[in-house]
């Protein structure tokens, strides 16, 4: 059904027709031959790509619902076995492996800024846990846990592939001639390529990069766009070509700055020769991108937000409104905001500090900052009084009494915990410590008591959805001379923490320490029952909640 010189890309409509085949096809096949049980009832939506391939999502009810532990019954991300089910593995391995990307191939099309767009390497993981953001991380087993692997070949090299690779596990093939080659001359991209093509083609410096594909074809071996030899013939211009295909420009986040500001410069500008050329407004050569959207006002005008933090400047806190302004708002022009009531804002914050550190003699210096080798040492010891805000006399006559009624084994913990704080390298219950007149830190995971974890340690509350958590404790801080000074830390309810919080707590004293031993040396007690609620995590399955809990 195609012409001369077409492909399935340029007829939409067979395509169209043999795609809405295929998908009564395979409805028909999952509802009426019950391959995931009997269907109560069925419905998809049909989207299209922005290349116009459509795809479809297939929502179905079942009449028995599918339970957490048989989703790698029915959804599989590993490369098949070969020798159960040769067909589907030459498909996958065909079709379905992504890249591979990064270090080997990082001309690939899903790498964006040196990372890969689609989240690959994905996690190695032994049995299909739910994800930080509730979709499953379905099982991926390394070769080393009856995973498999394939070869594969990159730019003519063998490259060994798993379900989907090991970080920094790529292998990379370079010579010393091909290193030094590419550092001179880096191969060339579409964006350089339409810089030289408008060099030297008039009618190129007349378009849009987003364009050019209408008139130009790109040629991935040659890396250069050559105008197109098929197509409605453009009038006035002999020899141009033009079809109805669509250039497409990647979206890029706006933290990131100068790409985002590039890509907004490309959408505008017409028949740049240069980055310097997209840079220069009215013969003026701005020194960064965003300075020349600036000046051809592609960027929102801050009047808005100026007139807001005038009016707060009066009469409330400006410092808030700055931060919320700076980050959710994204001004044009944020420095001059800042000058323009940084004085206004420094004040607000010299009150905030002689509020909270109880210093209302606290003065700020030239540069509109408060002094910080004035409040910080009132602030530590406000901070050590605290923490040993207790009557000695009246623990010891809390202590004595009690020991005698200790049973075997808890005689045995007593006194093993009583020679490790004497030795410096072990841990005992707060009263008796503090009886002892040594410095004691002490939190509960409940909700009970005088001081939370979360509270204490500026733990983030999205423990769940962070890899590698900190706490947000400063190294100049009261809270960090205090965790240096403590002989031993008592964590109360410790089974109903998430694991992540230790975690944090661990990587934390091992930098403000600057001890790399588990907890940074410091002595810990950890108390619990496992009995009692775990850590509840939420939308997930028994695996994350066990994957959670500190074992």
């Amino acid at each position: 059904m195609l012409h001369p010189g077409h492909t399935s890309a340029d007829r939409h409509d067979i395509t169209a027709r043999v795609f809405k085949q295929k998908l009564q096809s395979l409805t028909n096949y999952i509802v009426k031959q019950r391959v995931f049980g009997t269907t109560r009832c069925c419905m998809y939506s049909i989207e299209w790509q922005k290349r116009g391939l459509p795809h479809a999502h297939i929502l179905l009810w079942l009449v028995e619902r599918i339970q957490s532990d048989q989703i790698d019954d029915i959804i599989c991300a590993e490369i098949p076995d070969p020798i159960t089910d040769p067909e589907l593995h030459d498909v996958v391995s065909t079709n379905i492996i992504h890249g591979p990307c990064g270090a080997i191939s990082p001309q690939s099309p899903c790498m964006v800024n040196g990372k890969c767009s689609k989240c690959y390497p994905r996690q190695l993981t032994a049995e299909t846990i739910t994800g930080n953001d509730g979709y499953p991380l379905h099982r991926r087993r390394s070769p080393d846990d009856n995973g498999r692997s394939i070869t594969t070949k990159v730019k003519g090299n063998d490259v060994v592939v798993d379900n989907m690779h090991l970080e920094n596990g790529q292998r990379v093939y370079f010579t010393a001639s091909n290193a030094a080659q590419r550092a001179e001359t880096p191969p060339a991209t579409t964006l350089t390529s339409f810089f030289e093509i408008c060099q030297s083609d008039l009618f190129a410096r007349t378009l849009l990069y987003s364009k050019m594909p209408r008139y130009y074809t790109w040629n991935a071996s040659t890396k250069k766009f050559h105008r197109r030899k098929q197509g409605d013939v453009v009038l006035d211009h002999p020899g141009m070509r033009s079809t109805d295909a669509l250039g497409r420009i990647y979206t890029v986040h706006h933290k990131n700055d100068e790409c985002f500001y590039l890509r907004l410069l490309l959408v505008n500008a017409r028949g740049p020769t240069s980055f310097e050329s997209l840079r220069t407004v009215n013969g003026v050569v701005y020194p960064t991108v965003r300075a020349a959207c600036q000046e051809l006002n592609l960027l929102e005008n801050d009047n808005h937000r100026d007139t807001t933090l005038a009016e707060a400047s009066i009469s409330a806190s400006p410092c808030t409104l700055f931060s919320i302004i700076f980050s959710t708002c994204f001004p044009s022009n944020p420095s001059d905001l800042w000058n323009k009531y940084k004085d206004n804002m420094s004040k607000d914050m010299l009150h905030q500090i002689c509020v909270s550190s109880r210093s209302p003699d606290l003065e700020a210096t030239r540069l509109g900052m408060p002094a910080p080798a004035r409040g910080m040492n009132d602030v530590f010891t406000r901070e050590l009084e605290r923490e040993h805000d207790y009557d000695r006399h009246e623990l010891s006559q809390s202590v004595q009494p009690n020991v005698p009624l200790l049973n075997p084994q808890q005689r045995e913990v007593y006194g093993i915990l009583m020679k490790a704080v004497d030795d410096g390298d072990g841990s005992h219950y707060s009263c008796e410590i503090r009886h002892c007149g040594s410095s004691c830190f002490s939190w509960h995971s409940d909700h009970i008591v005088r001081r939370l974890p979360h509270s204490a340690l500026k733990l983030p509350l999205n423990l769940e959805t962070i890899e590698q958590p900190t706490c947000n404790i400063a190294k100049n801080s009261a809270m960090t001379k205090i965790l240096i000074v403590t002989k031993i830390i008592i964590w109360d309810e410790c089974t109903m923490a998430h694991k992540r919080a230790l975690e944090a707590l661990d990587g934390t004293l091992k930098d403000l320490r600057k001890d790399s031993r588990c907890i940074g040396g410091a002595m810990v007690l950890l108390s619990g029952d496992l009995r009692q609620t775990l850590p509840v995590i939420s939308r997930s399955i028994a695996a994350d909640e066990i994957n959670a809990c500190l074992k």
